[in-house]
C-alpha cells in the first residue's frame, strides 16, 4: 500500500519523485479543465503544455481557451510567459503579493558533508533580477578571462565566478569610494496604454525578460530609485526606450554617508545597509543634490517608495537639517500624472 498519490506513481511508473509529485498536480488541475485534459490525452498537447495551460486557466475561468490556443501556435517557453502574464493580470493583489515575498526574503548559509559552501536566497522578482543582472555580468568577464586561457566550465560554475568577483569588488570599492552608481540594469516591458490606465489588461504585458510579469508599481519605483532600461510598447513594438539612472557623484555621496550615520526617520536608529532616497523622487524631477538625498533604512525606504508615508525636510537655526516622518493611512489619491509627467526622461528611441 502505498501512503500517497506520488508514491503510488513513483512505485509503478519508475518516475523520480519530483517527477511523480508534478504528474499528480497535474492530473488534479486536469479534473477541473475538460478542455485541456481533452487536448491533453488526444495527444493536440504535450505534457509541458498541460501543464502551463493548468497553471494558468484556475486563475481566469475565461482563459483556458486562450491559452489552448497559444500552446497551438507557440513555444513552451512562449505559452509559459503568456500563463505567467494570466495569472498576473488576474491577481487583484500583486503588489500585496511581492511585499508578502519581500517579507519572507531570506538568505541562508551553510556547509555540505564534503565542505563545499552553499547558499540559498528568497527575494522579490525585481530583487532577483537585480541580483541576476550583475552576476550575469560578472559571469561574462569570468568567461572571457577563462576562454583567453584555454578553459572551459558550465554556465553555472562562471556564475559561482561571478558571485565571488561580485563580492570582492563591492568590498574594495566600498573602502576606496570608487564605485558610484550600480551596476546591475534591469529592462522592463511594459505597454504605454497600461502606464497611463494605472493596470495591465489582455495583451498587454509589464514584465522584466527572462523573470516574468510584475505590478506596474514595481516598474514605476525602479525608473526612480535604479538603473532602468524601460521598453516601451504600442502595439507590440517598442516605441520609446529610456535609459535612468541616479547615479551620485563619490563625493556627494561620502557627505550624505557622513551626515546621516542612522536612518534619518525620526526614532529609527538603524545603521546597517542604509539606502540613499531621492526625497522628490528622481522620476519627478528630484536632484541630486545634497538637500534632495538621505539616508533610510530599507524598510522606511519601501514604505516612502509605495506611497504610504512622506518624508519632510527642513533646516534648524544652525543650518542643520531636521527630519519629519508622515505616515499615510492610504496612497495618494490626487489627480494621477500624465505620462509626460510620470515619465520626464523618457526619449524617443
Amino acid at each position: 500500500v502505498s501512503k500517497s498519490a506520488e508514491a503510488w506513481v513513483a512505485k509503478h511508473t519508475g518516475a523520480g519523485w519530483g517527477e511523480a509529485c508534478r504528474t499528480v498536480a497535474l492530473g488534479t488541475r486536469l479534473a477541473t479543465l475538460p478542455d485541456t485534459a481533452k487536448a491533453f490525452t488526444s495527444g493536440r498537447i504535450s505534457e509541458a503544455q498541460a501543464v502551463q495551460v493548468a497553471t494558468g486557466a484556475p486563475a481566469d475561468p475565461h482563459a483556458e481557451a486562450h491559452l489552448l490556443r497559444t500552446a497551438q501556435w507557440t513555444s513552451v517557453k512562449e505559452l509559459t510567459a503568456e500563463s505567467k502574464r494570466v495569472v498576473a493580470r488576474a491577481t487583484d493583489h500583486t503588489q500585496d503579493e511581492q511585499d508578502r515575498v519581500h517579507r519572507t526574503r531570506f538568505v541562508r548559509f551553510g556547509v555540505q558533508h564534503d565542505g563545499a559552501w552553499t547558499m540559498e536566497a528568497r527575494l522579490t522578482k525585481v530583487a532577483g533580477a537585480k541580483v541576476q543582472e550583475a552576476l550575469e555580468h560578472y559571469a561574462k568577464v569570468e568567461f572571457e578571462a577563462a576562454r583567453g586561457n584555454g578553459t572551459w566550465v558550465t554556465h553555472s560554475a562562471y556564475l559561482a565566478d561571478g558571485l565571488v568577483a561580485m563580492s570582492e569588488t563591492a568590498r574594495n570599492g566600498s573602502a576606496t569610494g570608487e564605485r558610484s552608481g550600480p551596476l546591475a540594469l534591469v529592462e522592463v516591458r511594459v505597454d504605454h496604454a497600461a502606464l497611463v490606465r494605472g493596470s495591465v489588461a489582455e495583451g498587454e504585458v509589464c514584465e522584466i525578460e527572462g523573470i516574468g510579469p510584475i505590478p506596474l508599481a514595481e516598474a514605476e519605483r525602479l525608473a526612480s530609485d535604479s538603473v532602468l532600461r524601460l521598453l516601451l510598447i504600442k502595439g507590440g513594438v517598442v516605441q520609446k526606450i529610456s535609459n535612468t539612472t541616479r547615479t551620485i557623484p563619490p563625493r556627494l555621496k561620502q557627505a550624505i554617508i557622513d551626515r546621516d550615520r542612522t536612518c534619518v526617520v525620526p526614532g529609527c536608529d538603524v545603521s546597517w545597509n542604509l539606502e540613499i532616497d531621492h526625497r522628490v523622487p528622481f522620476a519627478q524631477g528630484g536632484l541630486t543634490d545634497e538637500e534632495n538625498l538621505a539616508r533610510l533604512c530599507h524598510e522606511h525606504h519601501r514604505q516612502k517608495t509605495a506611497g504610504k508615508a512622506v518624508l519632510e525636510r527642513w533646516e534648524d537655526d544652525q543650518g542643520r537639517p531636521r527630519w519629519a516622518w508622515h505616515p499615510t493611512s492610504k496612497p495618494n489619491q490626487e489627480r494621477p500624472p500624465s505620462f509626460e509627467e510620470r515619465w520626464p526622461h523618457i526619449g524617443t528611441g
